[in-house]
């Protein structure tokens, strides 16, 4: 998923199934290619510290296929974070990003259904 946000941060994240060494995995295959490619020419750091983000249940083999990317301007102010208590074969990963928040509220929002055709 590519967020791009008031604010001008960028976050791709998600199971993306790439290998890349750049994240943490022995080889380097078409998607993870693919896959450098897109955080080049977005200018995305990869905040994965290359440790991995799946354990196969069947053999118990451990690769990293998860990825985080951020803007290059946001990247120092984030961190990354695996649990390795995973209740699926994915690890849980925390990233947070340590920027102000807007404080707007908005209105308060409702929907007439009655209306709808």
């Amino acid at each position: 998923m590519l967020l791009d946000t008031k604010s001008d941060t960028k976050i791709l994240l998600g199971d993306l199934n790439a290998k890349s060494p750049s994240w943490g995995s022995q080889a380097l295959d078409m998607k993870g290619s693919q896959i450098e490619d897109l955080l080049c020419d977005n200018d995305l750091s990869i905040l994965n510290d290359k440790r991995s983000t799946y354990l196969s249940k069947t053999n118990g083999t451990t690769s990293a296929l998860d990825i985080t990317a951020i803007n290059h301007q946001t990247a120092s102010q984030a961190t990354w974070k695996i649990l390795k208590t995973a209740i699926s074969d994915h690890f849980p990963i925390i990233t947070s990003i340590n920027q102000r928040v807007d404080g707007t509220i908005q209105s308060k929002r409702s929907c007439n259904f009655r209306k709808a055709n």
